[in-house]
């Protein structure tokens, strides 16, 4: 007797890391049963007509910050996850930088807690390193929906920061999945905030934030990273590349020495670029909304980060969703401002926007956005539409032309942009949650798990 199958999705273009062909995926138990050219529907207990629209592996936003606890005010674990299906995200990890930050094992399964009957993706979360807590890292890194160590090398949103080589050092002798880091070099930093609020103080406003925290700041905590990376042996993942020189420098690196780093770029740093970020941001309210850590950077680092897309240098694309209110931006006087901007469910609609526009492929969209982030962080059943992994899929219409809108917090840098490129549908182990622009049904997410480390 025939198997049955309790959806069956057809008529669609499947899309894969590889290529595209029109296939049917049959999902049985929220996993993928089968991918053919042809399942016949009279096996299934429903199916979803997918003619006309592009079946990608669901969408994977590795970095974003939901700020719960402590910061709901800006975003929350609900309505985070709310927007990241309505983009079309079936998968996220959250940041630790939160109040109180996600540093230790009670914390970890604090936020777990929290995070319960809540999420309507599934997710996984970053453990911070913190100065005082480092040590805990190996047994918070083993808690089940633990994605890997976040390590801020300069100071950004929050109380977390590493910023001598001995305790970078330390860390990278004891864990054992992937680290993500920012890179940004905080003695540097600092000695570039201290000169210009002493010599150039008509130069504090929000267009010297890229200048203040230069390209060589980036530069500087990349390469300690990487060599680090190297004499210990472990894998780490560069956050946000914003500047030609790391792309340079990474590209000439050795072989043997750039296996030990992945790297990720954000929407944001390849849809805008300085001066005229500012100028968008003013016309929606304030300058303040430009400002992000790293910063926005002129057209020659942008061109860059496109060059390295193009050429497969860097695996993954991830929002950095890090909201503020519009008072928290529009009311303080930089730098006492926050640095951070929404971008969750807005991610997908850029980059399918991009790839209309020609900058990159399809396919190569997917590696970013799916395929590669499992393999980074090793995601087990997550990332590929094969056989016995979890049914994520997001449903595209390439040919939608939308607006995009605001966010919780009440702005967007994106607010207001046409796109051509639009998700319709988003299923989470095989659950529709959705469909048109609506989110259907109750939260369903779950934590997500990861095979053994690297």
């Amino acid at each position: 007797m025939a198997r049955t199958f309790d959806l069956v999705v057809h008529g669609g273009t499947v899309v894969t890391e590889k290529g595209s062909e029109t296939a049917s995926i049959a999902i049985h138990d929220g996993k993928i049963a089968d991918v053919a050219g042809t399942i016949s529907l009279s096996r299934a207990e429903r199916a979803i007509d997918a003619r006309g629209l592009h079946i990608l592996p669901g969408v994977i936003d590795s970095h974003v910050h939901f700020r719960e606890p402590g910061l709901t005010h800006k975003e929350d674990l609900a309505s985070g996850s709310r927007a990241a299906v309505l983009g079309g995200v079936c998968c996220i990890f959250d940041m630790p930088n939160t109040q109180p930050a996600l540093v230790d094992v009670a914390s970890h399964r604090h936020k777990v807690a929290l995070a319960k009957g809540r999420l309507f993706c599934d997710y996984g979360f970053y453990v911070g390193a913190h100065r005082e807590h480092w040590r805990a890292l190996p047994d918070v890194e083993k808690q089940h929906g633990c994605v890997g160590v976040k390590v801020f090398m300069g100071s950004s949103t929050g109380s977390l920061l590493i910023d001598d080589e001995a305790t970078l050092g330390g860390i990278l002798a004891r864990v054992n999945r992937r680290i993500a880091v920012h890179c940004e070099d905080e003695a540097r930093l600092r000695i570039r905030a201290d000169n210009h609020s002493k010599q150039w103080s008509q130069w504090w406003g929000c267009g010297a934030h890229a200048r203040l925290r230069d390209p060589q700041a980036a530069l500087n905590a990349s390469q300690r990273l990487v060599r680090l990376l190297h004499k210990h042996k472990r894998y780490g993942h560069i956050l946000h590349l914003t500047s030609q020189e790391e792309v340079l420098w990474l590209r000439s690196l050795a072989p043997q020495v750039r296996g030990w780093v992945s790297v990720e770029v954000t929407p944001h740093h390849l849809t805008f670029e300085m001066p005229s970020a500012l100028r968008r941001a003013a016309e929606l309210g304030g300058e303040g909304f430009a400002v992000v850590n790293p910063p926005i950077r002129s057209s020659r680092h942008r061109q860059a980060l496109w060059d390295a897309v193009r050429r497969g240098e860097i695996a993954t694309v991830g929002s950095d969703h890090a909201p503020h209110t519009r008072a928290e931006k529009t009311e303080s006087v930089y730098p006492q401002l926050p640095s951070g901007m929404p971008g969750v469910q807005q991610m997908l609609p850029i980059m399918l926007n991009h790839c209309h526009q020609g900058r990159l492929g399809l396919n190569r969209l997917v590696a970013m956005t799916s395929a590669n982030v499992a393999r980074v962080f090793g995601l087990q059943a997550k990332g590929s539409m094969t056989q016995g992994f979890d049914a994520d899929l997001t449903l595209v219409d390439l040919q939608a032309r939308r607006r995009l809108g605001s966010s919780r917090c009440g702005w967007s840098l994106y607010e207001g942009m046409q796109v051509i490129g639009w998700p319709i549908m988003t299923m989470v182990r095989g659950n529709l949650v959705m469909r048109e622009d609506t989110v259907i049904g109750e939260p369903i997410g779950q934590p997500c798990s990861l095979s053994s480390p690297l």
